[in-house]
């Protein structure tokens, strides 16, 4: 078994960061926030009084297919 010797402080920030952004990665990852930015975009008070329950559920999943297909996704305001 090698010990180094001597550890330079860039190879302990390198190893640091390497853990917070794998961390960041397992706890927040890119494509869970997309989704919450287009179920609150889809969770307007028009589709939430149309919709059953289920129905909206449907809805919602076939409207956060299209959203993650499109290149940009114009919210209302």
């Amino acid at each position: 078994m090698v010990v180094p010797v001597a550890v330079t402080a860039m190879a302990v920030e390198t190893v640091k960061e390497g853990k917070i952004m794998k961390e960041r990665s397992i706890n927040v990852s890119g494509i869970k926030l997309l989704l919450q930015k287009y179920r609150n975009v889809f969770k307007i008070p028009e589709n939430l009084n149309h919709y059953s329950e289920a129905d909206y559920k449907i809805a919602e999943r076939k409207f956060l297919k299209y959203a993650l297909g499109q290149t940009k996704v114009v919210e209302q305001k």
